[in-house]
């Protein structure tokens, strides 16, 4: 078992809310800042950081609203989004050099008040992408000279944290979304009027993380998916059916295990290495080194350093893995040993 330590730490210059290491370069590093100004105004930029024997920031972009995730486009790496505070997305452009970005979209999805949680795009099929509100909407995008936008009707009662797309066979037009309503919601994206299915007896508190199988995790149990919760709870849940099978409307997943992570389950990012293993962003508690084992979670490694506040970002690369921490505005490098 290989264990986690920290090699490099700096603070940020405003509150750290995503971030996302190059796919090509995992030296270069971006955080998209989130700053409550006055009363509901919010301000952010994209900080560029350096990370080589030292860690040092290299550029700052002006990104108007505060910015709540940020993704690679898995088919265009030199595309990044960032999604906001006031209801839009932005497209940036890469430079060569990856340190400097230009802003080629602006788009409002939803009003100004809302704020996208999260965004995700699908695994195998090129610019669609699924976005989560505070509003309570999930929705589909389809990106191009004209932007398509799906939303379904099927919404949660308070802020839906995040959603994701199904990977596998039978799973391709799911999309799970969780929210502060406990809900984790099956939709299919062929019939938006109503979902597969919709439970809210998986935790004890909001669901805010969901890590579908893809090849490259868990691919030998592709019709299992893990759940995260505020209630400091991983689920690994049975999704009941085998592939290629479609869901069975109105079966809900099968709890296989649920696993106490002693913080918020904020974030679940796979690692490189097609192991089994899992960065959690685990709020106020640090950090998390994970792993599935034959449908089992086994926590490997509790770390935190600096992380005196929650932890919202973090990234993990053949090169580097980064983890960003808020109200602090700490970054930390770790390296495994």
């Amino acid at each position: 078992m290989s264990s986690v330590a920290r090699r490099l730490v700096a603070k940020t210059s405003l509150p750290p809310c995503a971030l996302r290491i190059h796919p090509s370069d995992p030296t270069v590093v971006y955080i998209g800042t989130y700053k409550l100004v006055k009363d509901s105004e919010r301000y952010g930029t994209i900080e560029i950081w350096k990370c080589t024997a030292t860690l040092q920031k290299v550029n700052e972009v002006a990104a108007g609203s505060a910015i709540l995730d940020l993704k690679f486009d898995p088919f265009d790496e030199s595309r990044l989004i960032s999604v906001h505070s006031t209801g839009n997305l932005k497209i940036w452009k890469l430079a060569d050099d990856y340190l400097h970005l230009t802003e080629t979209l602006n788009y409002q999805a939803y009003e100004e008040v809302t704020l996208i949680t999260a965004a995700n795009f699908h695994p195998a099929r090129p610019n669609v992408l699924t976005l989560s509100t505070t509003s309570g909407v999930c929705s589909v995008l389809k990106l191009g000279d004209k932007i398509s936008q799906r939303d379904f009707d099927t919404t949660h009662d308070l802020e839906c944290w995040f959603s994701t797309f199904g990977c596998f066979d039978g799973l391709q037009d799911i999309v799970f979304s969780g929210g502060d309503d406990r809900n984790l919601i099956a939709h299919d994206n062929r019939m938006a009027d109503f979902p597969v299915w919709k439970t809210d007896r998986l935790h004890d508190a909001g669901i805010v993380s969901v890590l579908p199988a893809t090849p490259s995790w868990n691919r030998t149990h592709p019709y299992t998916i893990w759940s995260g919760s505020y209630d400091d709870h991983l689920n690994s849940l049975d999704l009941r059916v085998s592939p290629p099978s479609d869901l069975i409307p109105g079966i809900s997943p099968r709890v296989l295990q649920r696993k106490h992570l002693g913080g918020g389950v904020w974030r679940l990012i796979p690692g490189p290495n097609n192991d089994g293993r899992v960065l959690c962003c685990a709020m106020y508690a640090g950090c998390r080194m994970l792993k599935s084992a034959d449908e089992t979670i086994i926590v490997e490694q509790e770390f935190k350093d600096d992380h005196d506040s929650m932890v919202y970002g973090g990234d993990w690369t053949a090169g580097n893995m980064v983890t960003c921490s808020f109200y602090d505005q700490v970054i930390q490098v770790w390296e495994q040993q």
